[in-house]
């Protein structure tokens, strides 16, 4: 099989489908073995991206319709940018003590291979909760105080919630239902 004919084939409608059939695999692969999710859809969504270069390369209708090249290349983009925010990102929880700083031990951790770990460098204390209820007990707003140091080494402060995290070296802290 020569270059071209190889290219055609990998950039064909046909591989594409078998490609979204994968990627319908990898996501249930990793719902049923958490250690299976990431690298299936890494290797899935890689795939994916070839396959639409390929398809950009060999198709002409691409290049002779300006919107269509440049809504498949914004599609590319979002693949490749939502692939990288899976890899990169931190999903954890901890308990933290009124007053006592974070020491950056999680309790429960699903960390993307690509996340660099600096935890250990966030500091911060909360000063207690608010909890407000709606009648019938229903759990309402949540209002938590917390304190930290800057990079100058001020003392600041914010009032974090269930939609409003503190935001420290690009994490985000929330409070949690309990």
């Amino acid at each position: 099989m020569n270059t071209r004919a190889l290219v055609a084939h990998v950039g064909s409608l046909r591989s594409t489908l078998a490609l979204l059939g994968l990627l319908g695999l990898a996501v249930f692969a990793g719902q049923a073995v958490e250690a299976l999710g990431a690298p299936a859809l890494t290797v899935t969504m890689a795939l994916l991206s070839l396959n639409l270069v390929a398809a950009l390369v060999v198709h002409p209708a691409f290049r002779r319709q300006l919107p269509l090249l440049v809504a498949h290349l914004a599609l590319l983009a979002l693949v490749l940018l939502a692939a990288y925010g899976r890899l990169a990102s931190l999903d954890g929880r901890f308990e933290l003590t009124q007053g006592v700083p974070f020491d950056g031990t999680l309790i429960d951790a699903r960390a993307g291979v690509l996340h660099h770990d600096g935890l250990q460098s966030l500091s911060f204390s909360h000063q207690g909760f608010e909890i407000d209820y709606a009648p019938g007990r229903k759990r309402g707003a949540t209002r938590n105080p917390v304190t930290w140091r800057d990079e100058a080494g001020r003392e600041r402060s914010a009032v974090i919630g269930d939609h409003r995290p503190l935001v420290l070296d690009g994490y985000r802290v929330y409070t949690s239902p309990n």
